[in-house]
């Protein structure tokens, strides 16, 4: 049994929805790729009593209680779980799942010493219900492509994962505008599936098929970036009356118009945002675009380069048989 634990996970970019709920075929599905910045890193220690230090520890807290109910567990082997890193949440990171996620694993190794499969490990703190593309990102990091999901399935299937070129660079704005949708006000919006809206998604997934995985796949730069924005506009198109547009709101709509004027074809946002992303093919053409747009920050927007995350999380661990070993999904 190990006596410290330290998992740390990458962040996920999403880069749309296939669609959303559907009573009579696959709902959800959808593409986005991970980034190692900004990461999420905790440390599972043991100790006299339960404690959860740090931001979000109210959450961890949910997160382990739901995880000691699915195992089944009611140990008198207490532990600590302190978040050293992470990024904020709601804001387009899957920071939700990746918590939820490490979480998961620490608990899984520490107690049984090994990290299940991914659909155990979502299954044991509830995540996954609609988008799997952070699930499959947390264990295999790199591009995925998420199929979808039929309402027999606790979790989408994963159509492929794929790596991406690691000169390739991801510029994150957080842009001020209001957080990303959850909980039960996201959840009424994917129950809305007018046949009109479910018909992109045919045109969402050729996309994606023939357009943006060739690309990749060859390492054209130009033909993913413009693709993945063409993809990015066309699923907001799906959301666009809550969104009012195919952007959510203003302030991200004006940033990734300035992203596309200043000759970076490949910009949208992440899930719900606030988060805007950038892609960039190298550190250089990254940093002159930050250059460009910290002119035009307001004064609580953020800005960071990103590097791809062609590896899932990584368990470190630590016992007093094994100084220490490392597990990389």
């Amino acid at each position: 049994m190990a006596n410290r634990i330290s998992v740390i996970a990458p962040s996920r970019i999403h880069f749309g929805l296939f669609g959303g709920k559907n009573r009579t075929g696959v709902s959800y599905g959808g593409i986005g790729a991970m980034v190692s910045e900004p990461g999420l890193h905790l440390v599972l220690s043991e100790s006299e009593e339960y404690e959860y230090v740090g931001k979000q520890s109210n959450r961890i807290q949910r997160f382990a209680e739901t995880w000691m109910e699915f195992a089944e567990l009611r140990s008198e082997k207490p532990f600590r779980i302190e978040l050293l890193a992470s990024p904020q949440s709601h804001i387009g990171l899957g920071t939700g799942t990746q918590l939820g996620l490490s979480v998961a694993a620490a608990l899984f190794q520490f107690y049984f010493d090994e990290v299940p499969s991914v659909e155990r490990l979502s299954q044991s703190v509830q995540r996954g219900q609609r988008s799997a593309v952070g699930t499959y990102g947390f264990m295999h990091g790199g591009f995925i492509v998420d199929r979808g999901k039929t309402d027999g399935d606790k979790l989408a299937k994963i159509d492929m994962h794929l790596p991406i070129p690691t000169d390739w660079r991801f510029v994150l704005i957080k842009a001020d505008a209001n957080a990303g949708k959850s909980g039960l006000e996201e959840e009424s919006v994917f129950q809305d599936t007018t046949s009109d809206k479910n018909k992109l998604r045919a045109e969402l997934i050729e996309m994606a098929n023939a357009k943006i995985v060739p690309s990749l796949l060859n390492e054209d730069f130009n033909s993913f970036s413009n693709a993945v924005y063409e993809f990015g506009r066309t699923s907001g198109q799906y959301f666009a009356e809550v969104q009012g547009g195919p952007f959510n709101g203003p302030r991200i709509t004006e940033m990734v118009r300035l992203i596309r004027e200043l000759g970076t074809a490949g910009a949208g946002q992440t899930s719900w945002g606030p988060t805007v992303y950038a892609i960039l093919e190298s550190q250089t053409d990254a940093n002159q675009l930050v250059g460009h747009l910290s002119q035009h920050l307001m004064p609580n927007e953020t800005i960071q380069i990103a590097k791809p995350a062609d590896d899932g999380a990584r368990v470190m661990i630590e016992s007093t048989t094994v100084k220490s070993k490392a597990k990389t999904f």
